[in-house]
């Protein structure tokens, strides 16, 4: 038999800090004061690092405001920077939080792309609520490029002549 071993074999540790600061586009968890994302500024870098200290850095929710005409088709697309990103997208009209919920999705895995198609029968400001599948997942390294892109997605069929 093997003896037990008086010192312990392994050991680990948590840094005090996962983020030495929230990421630059939305600091707050409130939609009220979500940037802008446009076609002309297509792209935001997000993590998910929650201002609230008291929280220990877990719950971030990031918030964009889209501004879209009557009839135009958009794409959002989110990308994690890392494997342990994943990010639901939940899409709101002008009342944000409190209106009622456009369309919503959800990654299958940690590190999948989510993507979220909205045509807009009527123009006017809309609201994307970003946070983690998981709640308890944070840091500074688990971020993700927001993208916007107009139009829709095509997909076109995979003919074969049965070779």
């Amino acid at each position: 038999t093997e003896s037990y071993p008086t010192l312990a074999e392994t050991s680990t540790s948590v840094p005090k800090e996962l983020c030495s600061a929230g990421d630059k586009w939305e600091n707050d968890n409130l939609y009220t004061h979500a940037n802008l994302l446009s076609l002309s500024n297509p792209s935001q870098l997000h993590n998910f690092c929650n201002p609230d200290s008291g929280t220990g850095w877990q719950g971030d929710v990031d918030w964009i405001k889209l501004s879209l005409a009557p009839g135009e088709s958009m794409i959002l697309e989110s990308i994690p920077q890392s494997p342990s990103a994943a990010v639901t997208m939940e899409l709101y009209d002008s009342g944000g939080i409190s209106g009622p919920l456009l369309a919503k999705n959800v990654p299958v895995v940690f590190g999948d792309i989510s993507r979220l198609t909205w045509h807009s029968e009527q123009g006017g400001t809309y609201y994307l609520r970003m946070a983690h599948m998981d709640q308890r997942v944070a840091g500074e390294s688990v971020a993700y490029l927001i993208w916007l892109r107009q139009g829709y997605l095509t997909y076109l069929p995979d003919i074969h002549n049965g070779n």
